[in-house]
This record gives C-alpha cells, sequence and structure tokens, in this order.
C-alpha cells in the first residue's frame, strides 16, 4: 500500500508585520530610555534634598499690605525649604490660622523664590452686641475682635444675643451672617452706595439697610 505523501505548507506572513516590527523599539532602545527615567527620578530626588533650590524669598501678590504682611510672617519657617518639596498642604497648614486669607495659590519661582497669591477676606461691618464688636467679612467670617477703635466707616450689624465667636469661624446666626452678605453684594456691585451705609438688620427674613 502507498504511504501518503507529506505536504509542506508554507503561509505568507500578513500584510504590514514586517512593517510593524520594524517600528517596535530595540532591546537596546528600551534599556537606554528605561536609564533615562531612572536618571532623571534619581537628579528630581537629589534636587529636592540640595540647598540649590532653597527657599530664599517669599513674594505675596493680590493681598492688602497689613494682610500680607501677617502672610509672610506665617510662611517664614518654610525659609530653607527645597522649592521642590513645598507643596499646597504645607502652605494650608502655615495660613490656618489667619482669617484674613479665603484662599491662596502658589508657584515656584525658580530657584529660590516662593511666589504665594492671596485672595484676602473683604471685611464689609462691625458686628455689634452690647460692647462687644468684631469685625466681619462679606461671607459672614469673623476676622478678629475689636476690644477698642472701631472702623467708623463701616456699617453696623446689632444683635442682641450672640455666642461669642472665634476668630476665623463663620456666623451660624442668621440676624448676624445674611446682614453681612447683603452688605458684601453690595460693596460689589455698588461701592458708592455702600459707603453710605451705617446699619444692616435682619428683620422677618428681610434685610434693611
Amino acid at each position: 500500500m502507498r504511504k501518503p505523501t507529506a505536504r509542506v505548507a508554507t503561509l505568507k506572513a500578513p500584510a504590514g508585520l514586517h512593517s510593524v516590527a520594524r517600528v517596535l523599539p530595540s532591546g537596546r532602545s528600551l534599556l537606554v530610555g528605561f536609564g533615562l527615567i531612572l536618571g532623571a527620578i534619581a537628579l528630581y530626588a537629589g534636587a529636592r534634598e540640595t540647598s540649590l533650590f532653597a527657599v530664599h524669598q517669599v513674594e505675596v501678590q493680590g493681598a492688602p499690605p497689613r494682610v500680607s504682611g501677617r502672610v509672610e510672617a506665617a510662611l517664614d519657617p518654610l525659609t530653607g525649604k527645597s522649592l521642590l518639596s513645598v507643596d499646597a498642604a504645607d502652605i494650608d497648614r502655615a495660613l490656618a490660622g489667619l482669617p484674613d486669607v479665603q484662599a491662596i495659590g502658589f508657584d515656584r519661582a525658580y530657584p529660590r523664590t516662593l511666589r504665594v497669591t492671596v485672595v484676602a477676606e473683604r471685611p464689609v461691618a462691625v458686628l455689634r452686641r452690647g460692647a462687644d464688636a468684631w469685625l466681619v467679612s462679606e461671607r459672614g467670617r469673623v476676622l478678629r475682635e475689636l476690644p477698642g477703635a472701631r472702623p467708623a466707616l463701616l456699617p453696623r450689624i446689632w444683635v442682641a444675643r450672640l455666642a461669642a465667636p472665634r476668630d476665623g469661624s463663620i456666623l451660624t446666626e442668621v440676624e448676624a451672617r445674611a446682614p453681612a452678605q447683603a452688605l458684601g453684594t453690595v460693596v460689589a456691585t455698588n461701592p458708592d452706595f455702600a459707603t453710605r451705609i451705617r446699619e444692616a438688620r435682619a428683620r422677618g427674613g428681610e434685610i434693611d439697610l
């Protein structure tokens, strides 16, 4: 009986396979690429520890002089720290005790300058409870207690009962917070009219100026 003849089939490679192989990087190229990445990581880690980029100067922008001075003083402990390691959490912690600051942004001005942009709280009224007084912002935030002389040009918000608020807190009593927010709207939209307001009160769901 005759044995079957073995046949060898030859398959053609799919079109484009050879061109794809030419595009793929070689093993040597991959090693060089990984080496460059590891080198960059090592350089970055070293720069974080070196004094070459240590904070030497803090520039504060966007805030009035009084607030800028307090921000600079609060950020002074960051002097000497590497710019590469300074982050938003560091700045937030440093400024946490400043009720005048509403928001911040920062930028690294290499090689040694930390540039901080501040959005300051805008005071709009003096909150009065009998002989006690506090400076409050347009958001109803307590900026500080006023034990002595009070700003003469700011309107008064009179309240009969109010737990003594702490600096930096947001007023929760509607009779205190709502007039402050209303005054903030007036100051933003009609500053000339705002200078003529002497008092703001919340009465029966309405604000009297």
